[in-house]
């Protein structure tokens, strides 16, 4: 019984970081700021060209647009 207990306790820990690790995946998704922050990350050690880069920020904006659009917000 005393392996049962410790085995139940090992996967409640276990679920319980998985679920926070779940959680701040999509906060990370939804801010903004540590967006900005990885891409200026990527940014740097980037081949893309200056108009590559445009075309990327172009694309970003449009899928934005249609997200927004989707939800009824604009």
């Amino acid at each position: 019984m005393n392996i049962m207990k410790k085995a139940k306790k090992m996967l409640a820990h276990i679920l319980l970081k998985l679920i926070n690790i779940k959680i701040l995946r999509q906060r990370c998704l939804h801010s903004k700021t540590i967006q900005k922050l990885v891409l200026e990350a990527l940014a740097t050690k980037s081949r893309l060209t200056e108009k590559d880069a445009l075309e990327l920020g172009e694309k970003i904006k449009e899928g934005m647009l249609q997200e927004l659009r989707q939800k009824g917000l604009i």
